[in-house]
């Protein structure tokens, strides 16, 4: 709670997962940067997934020179743009109830 009263809001879980298994896919491309010469084509999946433009997202790529830089800026973009128009916050303990639920129908092996 706030000095309000107030919930944090934070993300819904519809948003987190997706956002880190492309945030995932992204680290892979980037360990191989240097291995293709069109960055477009490539981030073109996870710049839709993202709801970023492909060609603003290559950019980033190319312009970087750490994979926490590019992720940085993406995060800015997310938080401004159709990601977040898309994906509103919500109120932290509902969110951390979808945590619960989730977690406990998909165990996760030890």
């Amino acid at each position: 709670m706030t000095l309000a009263n107030q919930q944090q809001q934070v993300e819904p879980l519809t948003a987190l997962i997706p956002k880190i298994r492309l945030k995932n896919d992204l680290r892979q491309l980037w360990s191989q940067k240097r291995n293709f010469s069109d960055p477009v084509k490539r981030l073109e999946p996870i710049s839709l997934g993202l709801l970023l433009d492909a060609h603003w997202l290559a950019e980033q790529f190319v312009a970087c020179r750490y994979f926490g830089e590019l992720w940085e800026r993406i995060e800015f973009a997310l938080n401004e743009g159709r990601w977040r128009k898309a994906h509103l916050l919500q109120p932290i303990s509902e969110v951390i109830g979808h945590f619960r639920t989730y977690f406990s129908a998909n165990q996760i092996a030890s």
